[in-house]
Order: C-alpha cells, then structure tokens, then sequence
C-alpha cells in the first residue's frame, strides 16, 4: 500500500542520510580530522584569503599597505625577490619603502618566541 511505500522510502532516506553523515564524521586519514572540519578550515582559509585580496588597490596591478619591522626589510624584499624569480614569469612582487612619516601611529611589534607564543 502506499503508507507501506511511503514508510519504506523514509526509513531508506533516514538510512542514506545517517550514512553520508558517518562519512563526513570519519577522520579522512587517521590522526587527521573528520571531512567536515577539513571543508570547514577549507572555507575559513579561503574567506582569510579572500578578506586580504579585498585589500588589495588595482586591476591589473595590485598594491596593498601594510606595516613591517624596519630592521625585516631587506629579509621581506629577498623573501619577494626569491618567490618572484620561481614563478617563471608569471607573477612578481615588490616592496616599495614609503618612509614619509606615517599618518596613523604604527602598530606595537612584540617579537614572539617559544615561550611568549602562548600569549
């Protein structure tokens, strides 16, 4: 009868749907997360991802602000520079210093370490 057919149907619906649920509750691989907190980290990474590109000036040039330490200067521009030369010519990146004096306060840099990570 059809209150049997309907019944079937949602005790295989209610089967399917417990099933697929163990499958993104598993850990992918073992001492790894389950599927669904690797989709959730998956998204809060691409978000961050696309919050900072949001930051970015231009269409086909992006330029960006930001602050760094003075004395990581020359360390960003290499890090730049090395990064840049193995794209093989598809992308580059540069470091243009403004040393006009800032507008806003600089924000405090505290250097972490081992210990003061933690905080």
């Amino acid at each position: 009868t059809q209150v049997e057919d309907q019944q079937r149907l949602l005790t295989a619906h209610e089967s399917f749907v417990r099933s697929e649920a163990a499958v993104l509750l598993e850990p992918v691989r073992r001492g790894c997360d389950s599927l669904i907190e690797e989709w959730r980290l998956f998204c809060i990474k691409e978000k961050s991802i696309y919050a900072t590109l949001n930051l970015f000036e231009g269409n086909m040039n992006l330029r960006a602000n930001c602050w760094y330490p003075e004395a990581e200067e020359d360390q960003i521009r290499a890090m730049l520079i090395q990064n840049s030369s193995s794209q093989h010519g598809h992308s580059s990146a540069m470091l243009v210093s403004d040393r006009t004096p800032p507008r806003k306060q600089p924000p405090t840099y505290i250097r972490v370490n081992e210990f003061t990570s933690i905080f």
